[in-house]
């Protein structure tokens, strides 16, 4: 859930008993029975959202990066759905008293989730059965239904536009609807229309109300249906969709700057991974896949550890591992997101920059320094011309892009270019040889070159304490997505 800075926001829910008694009154028209229905369903999903700890013993996120902006988000919940009669998706079972007498499918809350569109959608129990879910529609009517009732049960009186308003804000993605609903509650005011009089006494706004309005201002949630025998059963439900990976806008001079710090091992690439109702299980379990070409600096989790009242850190995974792991149990809101460092491994294209810098800076150092070496390289022009240009051969062929995600594009690109200027400049030293360029034109150039190289040389190796100098002198970009 995100709020008008963009920062993500989990709100939490407490734990209460069942806030409503149940009501069975039957009505000859079938609107009447619909609204009964209804509002029995509301009744049942008010208790099993505000007493999530009471029945998901755990949840796991599990991120996995694949292409370009892509990466896909699993979720399990290992949870015992409440055995509840008033959570049938008929609205005729609802009236039953004993779960048994439900024959049909049952409504079981899976999360609350940003609002948006969730694509490729896949929800499933344990055995691979695949279940369905509720739509927009009758989820956004449930809610409505729900907030009515809280909204009652803190003393203000149910009207035609107090329900029309709730239902814009259940169902509206707009992204200043966060912010309208922390007017509506400080107020009673929603666009413009007075809904309440905030100065009655009578109006009294709990916690958990406060909190359900804001949390469906910006989340909708997520509903499954399982057969009716199968709950007050332990068990493992899962989803999974599609995640789109965002990188921030730095401006041009902020992004190449922080790119390169990131390149050259002097700044790790921080970046927020979403969670699902962390605060809401007995335990949460966070994973990180990492792409073959990072490593995982650290993963973690930004609510501190306690002990007897005294905080003893932050749940973190610094092993480096391919998928790193962190978990907690959680007894205080999180305010913000979760967060994973990448950096540049000592392999692959880092190894290839570094090599070719090297080589680079080797030939031109040895052609600058070594007795006669200019005069020779000039006389024999041609040959020399063709052994400067097959290490250029060599080094562009490692420039060739990969399908990979795109913050591990921003991350190596850099090196790539390195490599990239490393072909260019000994297919200049052969050019110069060539083409017969006299000094000292022919000694700046190859200054250039070798000085050029040494100084990549000189910031791969020396990365890490190049970024805690740039710290000290505030010179260190932001990395964060």
């Amino acid at each position: 859930m995100r709020g008008d800075g963009g920062q993500l926001v989990k709100w939490n829910f407490p734990q209460v008993l069942s806030f409503f008694s149940r009501e069975n009154t039957a009505d000859s028209t079938s609107d009447k029975e619909h609204e009964n229905a209804t509002e029995l369903a509301a009744e049942a999903l008010a208790d099993v959202i505000f007493q999530w700890k009471n029945w998901v013993y755990r949840r796991v996120d599990s991120v996995h990066p694949s292409e370009g902006a892509r990466g896909r988000l699993r979720h399990s919940m290992d949870c015992e759905p409440p055995p509840d009669p008033r959570l049938a998706y008929n609205e005729v079972e609802r009236r039953y008293n004993d779960i048994n007498d439900v024959k049909g499918q049952l409504m079981v809350p899976l999360a609350f989730i940003e609002k948006g569109p969730m694509r490729h959608l896949d929800v499933w129990r344990n055995d691979g059965t695949s279940i369905p879910v509720l739509g927009s529609e009758e989820t956004g009517e449930l809610m409505v239904a729900v907030l009515m009732l809280f909204l009652k049960k803190n003393g203000i009186e149910r009207t035609s536009e107090l329900e029309d308003a709730m239902r814009a804000l259940v169902i509206s993605r707009e992204k200043g609807n966060l912010a309208k609903a922390t007017n509506l509650i400080e107020s009673g005011m929603w666009e413009g229309k007075t809904l309440w009089d905030s100065n009655d006494p009578a109006v009294r706004f709990d916690v958990g109300t406060k909190d359900l309005l804001l949390n469906l201002s910006t989340d909708f949630l997520l509903i499954g249906l399982l057969p009716a025998e199968t709950s007050g059963i332990r068990q493992v439900l899962k989803f999974s969709y599609h995640w789109v990976v965002e990188l921030p806008d730095r401006g041009l001079l902020r992004s190449l700057w922080g790119s390169v710090c990131v390149a050259f091992r002097a700044a790790p690439m921080e970046i927020e991974l979403p969670t699902h109702m962390p605060t809401d299980a007995k335990s949460y379990h966070l994973e990180f896949h990492t792409p073959p070409e990072l490593d995982t600096q650290e993963l973690s989790l930004p609510v501190e550890f306690k002990n007897k009242g005294h905080r003893v850190g932050y749940p973190t995974d610094s092993s480096r591992t391919p998928i790193a792991h962190v978990h907690s149990h959680f007894s205080e809101i999180m305010t913000t997101n979760a967060k994973v460092k990448l950096e540049v491994p000592k392999r692959g294209i880092w190894v290839t920059a570094l090599l070719s810098n090297a080589l680079t800076a080797g030939i031109f150092i040895l052609a600058l320094l070594l007795p006669n070496a200019t005069d020779a390289l000039r006389s024999v022009g041609g040959n020399a011309a063709a052994l400067m240009l097959a290490a250029p051969a060599v080094f562009v062929s490692f420039l060739i892009f990969p399908k990979e995600l795109i913050f591990v594009s921003s991350m190596l690109n850099p090196l790539r270019i390195v490599v990239g200027i490393c072909a260019l400049l000994l297919f200049m030293m052969a050019g110069s040889l060539v083409g017969g360029l006299e000094r000292p034109f022919l000694i700046l150039l190859w200054s250039f070159g070798a000085g050029f190289s040494l100084l990549v040389v000189s910031a791969l190796v020396l990365g890490p304490l190049l970024g805690e100098f740039f710290e000290r002198l505030h010179l260190r970009p932001s990395t964060k997505n």
